[in-house]
């Protein structure tokens, strides 16, 4: 009975892994398609290629080395104490938005400006997206085979 539990959660993080890759590779190609249409310049003619393979190995390390385990981590706090679901986005999207922020002050050297920081807002809530999807799979995959 507990290896039929292991293999079920494994095939519920595979699942959730695949849904949220596919949602940040898509949405940063149709981000740099419709960039490169509006600019009107591609960039050269290796970065049609290389932006998108890019994505892909952006969405899928995303998923592995990022969304697997805060997964697991919420999962495993959410076992110790009781929490609604959405205190665990808005926990991973300060995250996602302090990591950037930080990111550009560091990266500048200076104090991000108010748009700046409506960037950094803006990826932390694309990489939000992402972990939205990975975690309401999980939810309800396991509601699912009950």
């Amino acid at each position: 009975m507990k290896a039929q539990r292991v293999i079920f959660s494994v095939l519920r993080h595979g699942v959730a892994g695949v849904a949220s890759a596919t949602f940040l590779i898509v949405v940063s190609i149709a981000t740099y398609f419709i960039c490169a249409a509006i600019g009107n310049d591609a960039g050269g003619p290796m970065v049609p290629f290389l932006i998108p393979l890019f994505c892909i190995l952006g969405g899928v390390g995303m998923a592995l080395v990022v969304y697997f385990p805060f997964a697991l981590l919420l999962a495993w706090l959410a076992r110790r104490m009781q929490f609604a679901s959405w205190i665990f986005l808005t926990a991973f999207f300060a995250l996602a938005f302090l990591f950037f922020a930080g990111w550009l002050a560091i990266v500048w050297q200076r104090v991000p400006s108010l748009s700046e920081f409506g960037l950094a807002a803006l990826c932390g809530l694309f990489f939000t997206g992402g972990f939205t999807i990975y975690w309401l799979v999980l939810l309800f995959s396991k509601r699912l085979f009950r």
